[in-house]
Formats: C-alpha cells, sequence, structure tokens
C-alpha cells in the first residue's frame, strides 16, 4: 500500500506541475509520463517559436491557421505514439499556449490515453522530433508502475522505453 500511495504522489507531482516550473530552452522540450492502470498521460511543453516559428500569441490568420494545424496533429495522437500493441487511443487533449516571463511563450499540450493492452505500452515514440526541427531534444521523466526513469530523445533516438 505505500509503494501505491509514493507511485500516486510522484503521478501528481509530474503530471501538470512538473512542466510549468522548468525553465525555457529554445531547441529543448520537456515530457512528462504517467502510466497508472489503463491511463497513460503525456505532458509536453516546449518553446513556443520551436514549434510554431514565432513566440508570441498567433497575430494573423497565417499564424492561427499554424496553431490549429500543429494543435490537431498533437491531439490526435501524431506527436507522441505509444506502442502499438498497447492498443492506446487519445480519450483527452489540450493544448494551449502559455506564457513564461515577458516575451516568453511556451506550446503546452496534455494527453491522456485510454490504452486496452497498458502492459503492451513499451514505449514511445516523437515522431514530432521529424516535424518539428527546431526541437533538438526532449528531456523525459516517467513514473508507471514499473518506477520511474527519464531519458533524452533526440531525432536520431525518438523512442522512450517505458
Amino acid at each position: 500500500m505505500r509503494a501505491a500511495w509514493a507511485l500516486a504522489f510522484v503521478a501528481v507531482a509530474l503530471t501538470g506541475t512538473a512542466v510549468a516550473q522548468v525553465p525555457h530552452a529554445h531547441g529543448v522540450a520537456r515530457l512528462d509520463v504517467t502510466l497508472e492502470g489503463r491511463r497513460l498521460t503525456l505532458d509536453f511543453a516546449a518553446p513556443l517559436e520551436d514549434v510554431l516559428g514565432f513566440e508570441r500569441r498567433p497575430a494573423n490568420d497565417k499564424e492561427r491557421a499554424a496553431f490549429e494545424a500543429a494543435a490537431a496533429y498533437f491531439k490526435a495522437g501524431r506527436a507522441l505514439v505509444a506502442s502499438a500493441a498497447a492498443n492506446c487511443r487519445v480519450a483527452e487533449g489540450n493544448v494551449e499556449i502559455e506564457e513564461r516571463g515577458k516575451g516568453h511563450f511556451e506550446w503546452v499540450a496534455r494527453l491522456a490515453y485510454d490504452c486496452k493492452e497498458p502492459q503492451e505500452a513499451r514505449e514511445i515514440d516523437a515522431p514530432l522530433l521529424v516535424r518539428f526541427k527546431q526541437i533538438k531534444r526532449i528531456e523525459v521523466r516517467a513514473v508507471s508502475a514499473k518506477g520511474q526513469s527519464s531519458a533524452r530523445l533526440t531525432l536520431t533516438k525518438r523512442f522512450f522505453a517505458l
């Protein structure tokens, strides 16, 4: 029981608040992963410029369209993909632009997947590294029934083992 409480505490600590408190660095994104039961939660944050090519709220139709296209890519579950054998489907997707101090904006995406075979969720692929070339690396922290882990993803190392 004590281990379950510890796992729950770490899961709460990683989801939501961890992404918001890390300093903003261009080229570096952050991903917090939590697998609890059938629910896989991915909290992703990156400098807005690395995703959209500008670091301010969209100011015209072209920029709003770029935001909507990138948001649809994330919400469809194409930016971060769990092992196919886990049979995960996006249950909830939220994308926001958050200000991190004067002139510093971040792309923040929170995705929750329902997995029919969560024990088969062995890795996360980050195809977003191919699409958003300004993101050079993703710092990953994860918690699951297996424990805590971390990794650094790059274009040549896109997979994170859960």
